[in-house]
């Protein structure tokens, strides 16, 4: 870290407190190049763009801030206030829950993700999940002519958002035949 960094990141802070946006972009962003593994930089530089506006910047930003500390649950919240400021609500929604995972008590990132509409998936997103998805009632495997191929339950929009998450597995129970069946006309 250079000598040089922690004044100008203070004097950026300061900056920003103060409302003097392009002169707090101005110090963060020297104190950035003397150090550019500083966490707090990109987390005030980050903050700064957003006040000014340019969510694209600073979604970089925050994005740096990441990159440094990926179990920020703070730089996670605020990379998705950036994304969702620039209407990517789905990029909003993952950085509120990685916000969550990496501090379940971060309340802002809660009340943010629970304030988003529920992600609608189509069917085409359902059947390209690897072949893994299962959906009730899609197949009829041999002798079961007088079962009920009602759903036992069915998943809510959130469930099925929450199901389709990188780190989990989407299996639902019904879709998977146990054998091919085809239909012929008769002529």
């Amino acid at each position: 870290m250079s000598a040089l960094a922690a004044p100008l990141r203070q004097a950026g802070f300061n900056a920003l407190k103060a409302g003097r946006l392009q002169e707090a972009i101005a110090n963060l962003l020297k104190s950035a190049q003397a150090d550019p593994e500083s966490f707090e930089t990109y987390s005030y530089l980050g903050a700064a763009y957003s006040r000014l506006g340019d969510f694209e910047s600073a979604r970089k930003a925050f994005g740096r801030a990441i990159q440094i500390n990926p179990t920020s649950g703070r730089a996670w919240y605020n990379l998705g206030v950036s994304h969702q400021m620039a209407g990517d609500e789905e990029s909003a929604r993952t950085c509120f829950e990685n916000a969550v995972k990496h501090d379940p008590t971060h309340a802002q990132a809660a009340e943010a993700l629970a304030k988003l509409a529920p992600k609608a998936m189509s069917m085409s997103e359902l059947a390209s999940v690897g072949g893994s998805v299962r959906l009730p009632g899609a197949h009829r495997d041999a002798g079961e002519e007088g079962e009920s191929h009602e759903p036992k339950h069915a998943l809510t929009a959130q469930e099925l958002a929450r199901l389709a998450t990188p780190e989990g597995s989407f299996h639902m129970s019904g879709a998977q035949s146990t054998e091919i069946e085809e239909e012929h006309p008769t002529t």
